[in-house]
């Protein structure tokens, strides 16, 4: 197997992080100017600096998969993109110790959920789920979705966005993700707050994570 490791990346003089070519708000931005901003930037810039190494970003690809896979395929050394510390991925990346722990959190329609709860409770309806969830397509939540909530309908959507835009139309009936983005959705679309509610769960972390280099065990 490939082997890089500590001395290798210190020789190369390089720090190679990787950045999907998506914005991650609240973490991370890219500046009109090609610069970018945000705790997740500076975050790579200390271990940089920290390590005394030139940074280097990394193009990770459209999704959160191929950003996992960028970092698998030793094409970056690092990759920093609010990633989840997901079961699945931890065969073929290192995850470093949390820097964020967010609960998961979801954003639903309240007319499908009066229609599914009849006369019982709005706990027991999510616990028994049988409706369309919509969850960002190659993204720690499809996984997260179908553990949770076995019974129901998993509707990947291509972007956050069009995933909003779904659950406006119909064509699902709640929406998740972290907590950081669920209370986002009504805060940026006040209309929204009638026909919608927002519901944070108490139970399920979603604990964000750098991700190291499979043989980077001295990095790490």
């Amino acid at each position: 197997g490939a082997t890089r490791d500590l001395k290798d990346i210190l020789a190369d003089g390089r720090l190679r992080v990787a950045f999907a070519n998506f914005d991650v708000p609240g973490f991370r931005k890219k500046l009109p100017s090609g610069e970018y901003e945000g705790p997740e930037y500076e975050l790579a810039v200390d271990i940089a600096k920290s390590l005394n190494l030139a940074l280097v970003i990394v193009n990770g690809g459209d999704t959160f998969n191929s950003l996992a896979q960028t970092v698998a395929d030793l094409k970056a050394d690092l990759g920093i993109n609010r990633m989840s510390a997901s079961v699945d991925r931890a065969h073929f990346v290192r995850f470093s110790q949390p820097y964020a722990k967010l609960r998961h959190g979801m954003v639903y329609n309240r007319k499908s959920l009066a229609q599914l709860a009849r006369d019982g409770n709005l706990e027991d309806v999510f616990r028994q789920f049988t409706g369309r969830i919509g969850v960002i397509a190659a993204s720690s939540y499809v996984g997260f979705a179908r553990e949770t909530f076995p019974r129901a309908t998993i509707v990947p959507v291509k972007t956050w966005d069009a995933g909003i835009q779904a659950l406006r139309d119909g064509t699902i009936d709640t929406l998740y993700r972290d907590e950081f983005e669920v209370r986002r959705v009504l805060e940026r679309y006040p209309d929204m707050g009638v026909p919608f509610g927002s519901a944070i769960f108490t139970d399920k972390t979603d604990v964000k994570v750098v991700y190291i280099c499979n043989p980077c065990a001295n990095l790490q």
